[in-house]
């Protein structure tokens, strides 16, 4: 039986459609748009968004769900972190895939597969590499790639710290670089391991592991030289594998990389809400667990410099990940706390809010990513514009599932947002739906809020409610650029 959706009366944010009238979705797919309150389907279901924006369903390509580090596992599962991706308005995610020692690719893959059987919304993998290819057969490693491809994987996961778990050295890096298929997507997370390693033996043999020292543990210019370094081996080998530098969470970072597009731009930057919402003072709080994540929160005065370069980031993601406080709390050492923080549900709102923040305080700081409209006319549409790039049409580009996710288009999935920019709310933590049982945004202010998502035309929140059935989500194809 056809079933039929029409979004009435929407304000549209891409480019893709025109920016007022009827969205119409058959099915799981978007029909295209006609004239407001145009008849075309009399028994079709209708919401009206009169007022509000119509957004392409976020892509969120750096979650955690369900995670098992080899130490630590996150109490949630993906029936609990799809439900909190719905209410983000987040409508696919892009986790990952680990390959743990003894693992095959495909294993890896399969274990993923069955994890996310109960998931509400879309989702695919990257994979995790830990076998290097000195303990491993380079054609068969190029195979079970290749297989990887076949099957939609676009894009692996490296880190260039965390020993002995993760941790690949260069010369192991330069090696995968050059096994890789074409066009490949390496998203790498960036922190030189001899300084982050000799920072925290440092701390430790002085006995300053509580939480207050986290973020010396991890110094900035770990991540500064590591990223570089990244960029500079990618640049060595012949195959044009497409860097992918996670979570940057430092200004100079960001700068040193803007200036090496000038040399190259095959590579992407993502950052996430809480460097440019948080910073290192809340290290020194009795809430300090709340913040324990990998790279840490920055000084101010850095976090400052970062909010305004928010525009020229290829992505925001979130790196969401779902540890219950009481873990957190376990030991009071920062060699012992699981790093990271849940983010899924309040990205929208934090990346909208920031950007009205930072264009009432400076607008002409923004005047390239407006084009010619004038200053006088900026408004909520043009924000949640930029939003729709950075959290849907871009992931879902770079990781090759665009134009099926990311965009409001004829024949694309219905995969759409109803944003209200009106309303000032206040995050609590005890409203919001991970299970973690604390927040790092609590009590923070907030413009705008989710009115409805959709995902593949089914309605999953609407109005404060989580209407979807589980299990519905579906494993999404990625496609490697040519």
């Amino acid at each position: 039986m056809t079933r039929r959706l029409i979004i009435r009366n929407g304000s549209f944010v891409n480019s893709y459609l025109p920016s007022q009238g009827d969205l119409l979705i058959e099915d799981e797919k978007i029909v295209g748009v006609v004239s407001t309150n145009t008849e075309v389907w009399p028994d079709a279901e209708v919401i009206d968004a009169t007022g509000k924006f119509v957004l392409p369903g976020l892509v969120d390509p750096h979650t955690h769900i369900q995670l098992d580090t080899g130490i630590y596992k996150t109490d949630d599962d993906w029936d609990i972190g799809t439900k909190v991706a719905a209410y983000g308005g987040v409508t696919t995610v892009i986790d990952f895939a680990t390959q743990f020692p003894n693992m095959t690719f495909q294993e890896a893959l399969e274990h993923r597969l069955k994890e996310a059987q109960p998931a509400h919304i879309d989702y695919s993998f990257h994979m995790i590499i830990t076998t290097l290819p000195d303990q491993y057969d380079r054609a068969l490693f190029q195979q079970e790639m290749a297989a990887l491809v076949q099957q939609g994987i676009t894009s692996v996961k490296l880190f260039t710290t965390y020993r002995p778990n993760y941790y690949i050295d260069d010369d192991a890096l330069l090696s995968i670089f050059q096994l890789f298929p074409p066009s490949m997507v390496v998203m790498v997370h960036c922190e030189n391991d001899a300084m982050v390693s000799a920072a925290t033996q440092r701390l430790v043999q002085q006995g300053q592991t509580a939480l207050s020292n986290h973020a010396k543990a991890r110094p900035p210019e770990a991540e500064y030289e590591a990223a570089a370094r990244i960029i500079t081996l990618a640049n060595l080998v012949d195959n044009s594998i497409t860097p992918y530098i996670v979570h940057c969470s430092w200004s100079k970072t960001f700068e040193l990389l803007q200036t090496l597009r000038t040399f190259t731009d095959q590579f992407y930057i993502e950052t996430c809400p809480q460097y440019f919402w948080l910073d290192d003072s809340l290290y020194l709080t009795e809430n300090a667990a709340h913040y324990i994540m990998q790279p840490p929160l920055r000084p101010a005065e850095d976090v400052k410099e970062l909010q305004f370069q928010l525009p020229s980031f290829d992505v925001v993601a979130t790196d969401h990940c779902d540890y219950h406080i009481e873990q957190k709390l376990a030991h009071q050492d920062f060699t012992k706390t699981p790093g990271g923080i849940t983010g899924l549900e309040t990205s929208l709102q934090l990346t909208f809010t920031l950007y009205k923040q930072l264009l009432q305080k400076a607008p002409l700081s923004f005047g390239e990513f407006w084009g010619s409209t004038p200053l006088t006319s900026l408004d909520d549409r043009i924000i949640l514009g930029r939003i729709a790039k950075q959290m849907a049409e871009m992931p879902a580009k770079i990781f090759g599932i665009f134009p099926q996710k990311g965009a409001l288009m004829p024949n694309s999935d219905a995969d759409v947002v109803i944003f209200d920019p009106k309303p000032t709310l206040t995050l609590k933590a005890d409203e919001l739906h991970h299970i973690g049982g604390y927040s790092p945004y609590n009590n923070y202010a907030v413009y705008g809020k989710i009115e409805t998502t959709i995902c593949r035309g089914q309605i999953l929140v609407h109005r404060g409610k989580f209407v979807g059935d589980i299990g519905r989500g579906r494993f999404v194809k990625g496609v490697l650029s040519k």
